[in-house]
């Protein structure tokens, strides 16, 4: 395994967590965890457990996406999370996904 490279600025990269199995404060029991690589800040965003792959994607966005375009983010979770997350993401930033067919003419 490699260390990941240095970032040459704040938020370029970024990894996220969920910490679970929280007690319930004001109906929040999960922590969404954000901290950048460089400065090793990090965001503890409450939440609830029913959160949906779709809220943390926005929520993702109003958080860390205002410090600037980031370059890696470095998820500790599923395929289908991952999944989820590019498609909530790309429609919010109203990208359009174009895959390429075998057949070309």
């Amino acid at each position: 395994m490699h260390p990941l490279p240095v970032p040459a600025q704040p938020w370029a990269s970024f990894s996220t967590d969920l910490i679970t199995s929280l007690p319930s404060i004001n109906c929040s029991d999960v922590v969404f965890a954000v901290t950048g690589h460089l400065t090793k800040m990090t965001y503890f965003i409450p939440h609830s457990k029913t959160v949906s792959d779709e809220d943390l994607t926005d929520l993702l966005i109003k958080k860390i996406v205002l410090h600037g375009q980031s370059h890696d983010i470095i998820f500790d979770h599923g395929p289908q999370f991952i999944s989820t997350f590019w498609n909530c993401l790309l429609q919010i930033l109203r990208y359009t996904i174009k895959l390429p067919s075998k057949f070309h003419s």
